[in-house]
């Protein structure tokens, strides 16, 4: 049993709004896979042969995340001429 917490739930499919959105590996393509998200807690139960199963390589779940906050982003100074500068020329007296 993995619980996965700060998620949304699955990507929903529409048109019906149910969760979508895992895969497993081929190795553990016969593990059976159950999801439900309660109360913020998103339960992904694997069993095999009605045996809780510990996945022998991954999971991929398709969630819903919230946005993320808006990060400011300091002022980009724009120089006033668009050409290079010119290095300083010493004045040599010759």
């Amino acid at each position: 049993v993995y619980h996965i917490t700060g998620c949304l739930g699955m990507v929903p499919f529409p048109p019906a709004d149910d969760g979508w959105g895992y895969t497993v590996n081929q190795i553990d393509s016969r593990a059976d896979v159950d999801i439900q998200f309660e109360e913020g807690v998103l339960t992904v139960t694997v069993t095999r042969d009605d045996k809780p199963y510990d996945l022998k390589h991954m999971i991929t779940l398709h969630i819903l995340v919230p946005d993320a906050p808006v990060v400011p982003m300091q002022p980009v100074e724009v120089p006033l001429s668009l050409e290079e500068p010119q290095p300083p020329v010493d004045d040599i007296d010759a």
